[in-house]
């Protein structure tokens, strides 16, 4: 159960008609819970798990203290996975889901409106490895979805997992996708900012990525490096003329990096090194908020056998973005960002724990025109039952 108050800035209603400091909140109560059951047979290599699952939220925006916007929505999902083992070297999972939402908006004032509407898809997998030698792991599944709105499609993923030497491993996998607009996004909200789009199409996607994964002084130091590629079809975006649209085709790929050092068994270093190259490639144009660089440098220590101790530099590097206000192009600058988390073991079941998020209290965006919190700090208490 999830109960929250939010106060944000939006756009003035008296000219300039820019963002700016103005006088709204938005309410929300969430609800999340399900219920699961499991029952294996064959002596325990055929285990059946059965779930159903429910998510209920409502939002209430008010403007000077004025209700503005309600809106109230759920999601049920019905699912069952069975997972058998014919034989040591092999392990089939296969199932069905089902997931049911609704929504329902309310514009209030003298142009209030209301919308909504509803959704359903069903789906069916199945997904096989096998191990043939200790060594090599080879996997591949199917997916069939059936959407009530916009019909069926069938995607596939094959992968492979190889281990020539103790040293080094390989891997590599090709994968398909497949995702329907949301309610919300066909709907919209009749706010003047998230307008219907009933022409929307689903999104499509296929896309490999390879790695390798080297170990060295006694697996002490590892580096894994990784090359990916993804194309997406109708790939569904918000733009500010108020709706969400499908950008014709998208490709994404680029190559990432990461080092970790266990120095001894107290003080561990890691970084990673992410380069991106994303375009909309029928305008041929970067898409927004991708950076081409970003990375981070971490340090875990565990100072005593009680206390243990994170720190992380993240870098964001600029991006290209679009004024909320002008809809012009802008670009997001570049950004590092100091964290720090702590964890202390009161007993063997009761732990204190703490983080402090932008230590430096840098000023940056990850959306333009929208601010982020400023130095942060976050605490509380873990138990955890034996």
């Amino acid at each position: 159960y999830v109960r929250s108050k939010t106060d944000y800035d939006g756009f003035l209603s008296v000219p300039p008609f820019t963002f700016g400091d103005t006088n709204q909140s938005s309410r929300s109560k969430e609800i999340n819970g399900g219920v699961l059951a499991r029952y294996k047979v064959l002596d325990g290599r055929l285990d059946n798990v059965v779930s159903v699952s429910r998510g209920d939220i409502e939002r209430r925006d008010r403007t000077d203290e004025v209700p503005s916007f309600n809106a109230d929505a759920t999601r049920d999902n019905y699912r069952y996975q069975g997972t058998f083992k014919p034989v040591d070297m092999a392990t089939i999972a296969f199932g069905a889901e089902r997931e049911e939402t609704k929504i329902k908006t309310a514009s209030l004032g003298f142009f209030g409106s209301q919308s909504g509407g509803d959704s359903s898809i069903d789906s069916l997998f199945v997904l096989g490895e096998v191990k043939p030698v200790d060594t090599l792991t080879l996997s591949g599944g199917v997916r069939y979805d059936d959407h009530d709105e916009f019909g069926s499609k069938t995607t596939g993923r094959v992968g492979a997992n190889w281990r020539p030497v103790e040293m080094l491993e390989l891997r590599g996998s090709w994968g398909q996708g497949f995702k329907a607009p949301t309610i919300y996004q066909l709907v919209g909200d009749n706010s003047g900012f998230v307008n219907p789009n009933p022409d929307l199409k689903p999104e499509e996607a296929d896309g490999w990525d390879a790695a390798a994964t080297l170990w060295a002084l006694d697996n002490a130091l590892s580096l894994e490096v990784g090359y990916f590629d993804l194309n997406t079809k109708n790939l569904i975006t918000y733009v500010f003329s108020g709706r969400y649209e499908n950008v014709a085709k998208a490709s994404t790929k680029g190559v990432e990096a990461t080092l970790s050092y266990a120095v001894n068994e107290t003080l561990k270093l890691s970084g990673n090194y992410t380069y991106t190259d994303a375009k909309d490639a029928m305008a041929n144009t970067r898409l927004i908020r991708v950076p081409k660089h970003a990375g981070f440098a971490e340090v875990d220590w565990k100072a005593t056998g009680k206390l243990g101790l994170t720190l992380t530099a993240r870098y964001n590097g600029k991006e290209g973005d679009v004024d909320p206000s002008s809809f012009a192009a802008v670009e997001n600058k570049s950004y590092t960002r100091l964290d720090l988390a702590a964890r202390y073991a009161l007993t063997d079941v009761l732990e204190m724990f703490g983080r402090v998020e932008n230590l430096t209290d840098e000023n940056y965006q990850d959306v333009a025109g929208y601010g982020t919190p400023g130095t942060s700090l976050y605490g509380g208490l873990r138990v955890r039952f034996q």
